[in-house]
């Protein structure tokens, strides 16, 4: 399953993937550890843009990248959900409000 999960989070964009056992020291305090592995995903961000740090063009270039990194795990959670499995997708604070509006 683990090599089925990178295969498709690459398929969606994902350039780095990952599946570790989660542990509790990978939660906020106080949360509740609501399953058993975790997903990470990374996707390069425009290297050009980030030259440019401080500035509109390097905060949107994050910005762009976090989207495309939070789309990648809402499509790749749904994907997992429809066999069977539980999943849910998590990105950034700022990313996940963008996502939502």
């Amino acid at each position: 399953m683990t090599e089925t999960i990178k295969a498709t989070a690459r398929e969606l964009g994902a350039v780095v993937v990952g599946v570790t056992t989660l542990k509790e020291h990978h939660l906020f305090e106080g949360a509740d550890i609501p399953y058993q592995y975790a997903i990470s995903m990374a996707v390069p961000m425009d290297r050009e843009a980030m030259l440019t740090v401080p500035s509109e063009e390097s905060v949107n270039a994050v910005m762009t990248t976090y989207l495309d990194v939070g789309r990648i795990a809402l499509e790749l959670a749904d994907r997992i959900r429809a066999t069977g499995w539980g999943a849910q997708a998590h990105a950034t604070r700022s990313a996940e409000d963008r996502l939502h509006h």
